[in-house]
């Protein structure tokens, strides 16, 4: 019985050992590498979603706003005689921007949205930079 559940067990480790250690070792050239490591950087990811969030609030800013429309409904006490009356009121508000303050704005979300993507196409030349400088010294 102690002999079975050894064998058993040695035979359990070598199949665990048999799927953790491949068998084919795969050589990678430079080109593989380097887009591996662009796909896997975290803070490249980091700074795709910014341009993202970047792009999104440009384009945010484009839209005027939405008119804003308003109920009141209430009771008025009149402070001159004992009088209590319903009231009631309905007001529609749109904000209206000055072109002129609105035309820099966006400008200045544009700005914003092309600097994040020049920060992301950075770190994605960084690399290959180095790379290349690599290369020239050898």
């Amino acid at each position: 019985m102690k002999k079975t559940k050894v064998i058993l067990f040695l035979v359990f480790l070598f199949l665990i050992s048999s799927l953790i250690h491949p068998t084919e070792k795969k050589v990678f050239d430079l080109s593989e590498i380097l887009n591996l490591v662009l796909e896997t950087n975290p803070l490249l990811s980091a700074k795709k979603s910014e341009v993202e969030a970047r792009k999104a609030s440009y384009h945010a800013a484009k839209h005027f706003a939405n008119p804003e429309l308003e109920l009141n409904i209430g009771r008025a006490k009149s402070f001159d005689e004992d009088l209590e009356q319903n009231t009631g009121g309905l007001s529609l508000c749109q904000h209206v921007e000055n072109p002129f303050k609105r035309h820099h704005r966006l400008q200045v979300y544009a700005k914003d949205m092309e600097a994040a993507k020049f920060s992301q196409d950075i770190l994605i030349v960084l690399p290959l930079v180095f790379q290349t400088l690599k290369k020239i010294k050898k």
